[in-house]
């Protein structure tokens, strides 16, 4: 009602008669953000937007790293919304398959501290096996020849700048080993003012940096591998200190790796942060309903059988 120039008071009145017993219901995450300030007495840098469609990673954009840093600087858009209050939709069909940095596990070496309020968290998450293919350790061990060290700062912009540089570095053949000291991160729960939300802690950050290690250590990094980063932030973010963030997924139909990014959520340990849609374009459809009377084209059969791939695959996820 504050941006209407006349009788303020009885669009006021309006407004909360709507409200009043659920005549009239907002969204759930514009109601959590909306007068956030009257309950912490602290106004907050928050939206009442629901969703944000944000650009496509990949676009123009070729080579191993100069890939792996736009996916991140897309992340980072969506981490930094998230934090606000909206929602997110991007479209990773852009997102050209890439080559790992042939690195081995050794080279990852996380350090947190045990006197770390995290600590406990961390080694409960270790014997869930979410930190594999990395080393965890608790202070900095013997000076090896041609080791790198970084510790992020204690920011949503901090962690990013440094995920980009364990990237970077990681591709640099001239580093041996790499430690990422994760102590000055601040512990689960803790407040976060700006956003009136609150920390999802040193632990949970840490796995978004296995997660990223790991794909460094692939072979071949396809678009539906990026797109577990983006799912990932979705559990780092905790919306006015009471809910997680949203995330749609998009990847288009005639994408070379539309079949493995639609039953990607058949399994339960893949995009868990994230709903996914297929982009359907007209001539999909018009195969698809060749398809339905009976046409046996190519073409026309593979485009209708994926049509069928992806309404199985609703139903079974």
């Amino acid at each position: 009602a504050s941006v209407e120039k006349n009788n303020k008071e009885y669009w006021e009145n309006e407004f909360r008669w709507l409200f009043d017993g659920y005549r009239y219901s907002l969204g759930g995450r514009i109601q959590l953000m909306l007068g956030q300030e009257f309950v912490t007495g602290k106004k907050a840098n928050l939206t009442a937007y629901n969703c944000f469609v944000v650009r496509s990673p990949g676009v123009n954009i070729d080579g191993n790293l100069e890939t792996f840093t736009d996916v991140l600087d897309v992340a980072f858009k969506e981490a930094s919304i998230m934090r606000r209050g909206g929602g997110v939709g991007l479209n990773i069909s852009n997102i050209k398959t890439v080559n790992g940095s042939n690195r081995k596990p050794s080279f990852f070496k996380f350090l947190l501290p045990k006197t770390h309020k995290d600590y406990k968290e961390l080694q409960e998450r270790i014997k869930l096996g979410k930190f594999k293919n990395v080393e965890v350790i608790n202070e900095l061990d013997k000076v090896i020849k041609n080791k790198e060290y970084i510790e992020p700062r204690d920011s949503v912009d901090g962690l990013f700048e440094s995920l980009e540089e364990m990237v970077k570095k990681s591709y640099d053949e001239d580093i041996n080993e790499l430690v990422i000291d994760f102590s000055n991160i601040r512990h689960r729960s803790a407040i976060v003012k700006g956003v009136n939300g609150r920390s999802s802690g040193a632990v949970s950050w840490m796995e978004l940096y296995v997660l990223i290690a790991n794909l460094l250590q692939m072979k071949k990094i396809d678009n539906v591998d990026f797109a577990e980063i983006y799912s990932h932030i979705v559990h780092l973010i905790v919306q006015g200190g009471s809910r997680r963030g949203a995330l749609m997924l998009i990847c288009e139909n005639d994408n070379e790796n539309i079949v493995k990014f639609i039953t990607r959520k058949r399994d339960s340990q893949y995009l868990t942060g994230a709903n996914i849609s297929v982009g359907i374009k007209e001539k999909f459809m018009s195969n698809v309903k060749k398809y339905k009377n009976g046409d046996t084209n190519k073409i026309v059969s593979d485009d209708g059988k994926l049509w069928d791939l992806i309404i199985k695959s609703a139903w079974e996820s």
